[in-house]
């Protein structure tokens, strides 16, 4: 195996425990901790979609993105019910961010159910004014695309 790849499943395995609240405490909502949550998102998250080149069947990839998405969902619902959005001071931009990409990758229900945060964080001048565009504009289209 190379030492590359080694690393990578290393990571993943670390990565897995990191964004379980039941390895780290019930409810650690320091900003450390939910740092470390952040960047454990997005990295998982990333790592997955840039192996996209790798695989060799899109519909297995795209069975494994929607089960990525599904868990990045169920993290951030954890996270959200037991420290709230993640959008004021105390939190560090990656769990923002990775709450950002997780609504954005997230069938229509799940976009409507953070609607109000995300619009509140647009707002705050928390999100950039072009990622919630891209929101709006996705929420738009799923929303109309389950009207038909």
């Amino acid at each position: 195996m190379k030492n590359g790849k080694r690393i990578s499943v290393v990571f993943l395995g670390l990565s897995f425990c990191a964004l379980s609240f039941t390895c780290q405490g019930a409810s650690d909502c320091s900003s450390k901790a939910l740092y470390e949550k952040g960047n454990s998102l997005l990295t998982r998250d990333q790592l997955l979609r840039s192996q996209h080149q790798l695989k060799g069947s899109e519909s297995s990839f795209q069975q494994e993105l929607r089960n990525q998405d599904r868990e990045n969902q169920r993290v951030l619902d954890e996270i959200v019910s037991q420290c709230g959005w993640p959008d004021n001071d105390a939190f560090f931009n990656s769990l923002l961010e990775a709450a950002v990409l997780i609504v954005l990758h997230a069938p229509h229900n799940y976009q409507e159910k953070h609607y109000a945060n995300m619009r509140k964080s647009y707002m705050d001048g928390k999100i950039p004014k072009n990622i919630y565009v891209l929101f709006e504009n996705r929420f738009n289209y799923t929303k109309d695309s389950f009207a038909e």
